[in-house]
Parts: structure tokens; C-alpha cells; sequence
């Protein structure tokens, strides 16, 4: 019984805890020389902006924190390969899952023979991201209790999820012996 009263506190925490905000800053940085994977967003210049009425709400899209990153191929481990950056556009459906996974267009990858090997490790790393979905919330007017003429407090009567994209690159390289993928704009 005393597990059942632990979980219900761990389900209500965990209903009541906001979703990790990401921008286009580091989300982790860790020791490149252990193979750890640091994480940075690119920031589209173009990207629509949300136009909000007054009774309107917009919250962004947000990474889940365990989305896997993509692995060095460990057949160009030893073969010496130069270091190799993928940039790629991920549009996500309004549900937080992947729809399409391509070139982005603000930045070129690193064209050579072995680009289809690191193409292929970032393509099966994001086909399993997922995301918080950008939100559009609409509210109205709540009561007026105090008689102040303003409302007391506003009522969702809305909401709508979005698709959304985010542009990520990724830097394949070997340091110090060990294969290392960075995420991000560098």
C-alpha cells in the first residue's frame, strides 16, 4: 500500500512539472574526449512568427530530453576519417512525432563518399524523437466576483496543437581515439 501512495505522488508530480523549455543554447555539454554529445538548436531567421489576439496563448514546441542522439558509424571509427557535419530539418506532426526528416535550408552538410554512412546514423536516431507540440490556447473572460469590472480569471475555451520544425546539425569526429557526436550549430 505504501509503494501504491509513493507512485500516486510521483504520477501528481509529474502531471503538475512543465515541460523542459528549449532554445537555441547548449542543452548539455559534456567532455568531447569521453564520446558525450553536447546539443544546440538552430535558429531559423525565417521562421513564421504567431500572431496572438488578446485572449490568445502560444507555447512553443519543446525537445523531449531523451531523444536518442545519432551514433558514429563504427565501421569509420579507425578508417580516419575526416570529421563530418549533417545538417537536417525535423517537421513534426501535431501529435510530437516525426514526419519528415531532410536537408535544411540554412546550413550545407559536408559533402564526400561517406556522407550516406552518417546520413543514414542521423536519420535512424530521429526517426524515434519526439516533441511537446507548439500549442495555440484561446480563453475567455471569466467572472467578475469583486465587482472591480474586470475578470476575476479566464477560461480556456481552446486548444490547438501545431506542426513544427526544428533545424539541427551534427558534427561527426574522432578525438583522442574515441568517436564523438557533437549536436548543433558550431
Amino acid at each position: 500500500m505504501r509503494f501504491a501512495g509513493v507512485l500516486a505522488f510521483a504520477l501528481l508530480t509529474a502531471c503538475r512539472t512543465q515541460a523542459p523549455s528549449l532554445t537555441t543554447r547548449d542543452v548539455a555539454e559534456l567532455s568531447a574526449s569521453s564520446g558525450a554529445v553536447s546539443s544546440t538548436l538552430i535558429k531559423d531567421p525565417n521562421a513564421p512568427t504567431v500572431e496572438l489576439g488578446p485572449d490568445e496563448q502560444f507555447i512553443p514546441a519543446n525537445l523531449h530530453p531523451g531523444n536518442p542522439a545519432p551514433e558514429y558509424p563504427a565501421e569509420l571509427i579507425a578508417g580516419g576519417v575526416p570529421a563530418h557535419r549533417i545538417v537536417v530539418r525535423i517537421l513534426f506532426d501535431e501529435m510530437g512525432r516525426v514526419l519528415d526528416i531532410g536537408p535544411s535550408p540554412l546550413e550545407v552538410s559536408t559533402s564526400s563518399p561517406f556522407t550516406s554512412r552518417f546520413d543514414a546514423a542521423v536519420c535512424g536516431a530521429l526517426q524515434n524523437w519526439r516533441i511537446w507540440p507548439p500549442t495555440l490556447r484561446k480563453f475567455r473572460p471569466g467572472a467578475d466576483s469583486d465587482g472591480d469590472g474586470k475578470a476575476d480569471y479566464r477560461v480556456m475555451v481552446d486548444q490547438k496543437a501545431l506542426k513544427s520544425f526544428f533545424d539541427v546539425a551534427f558534427t561527426f569526429e574522432v578525438v583522442n581515439g574515441q568517436p564523438v557526436v557533437r549536436q548543433g550549430a558550431q
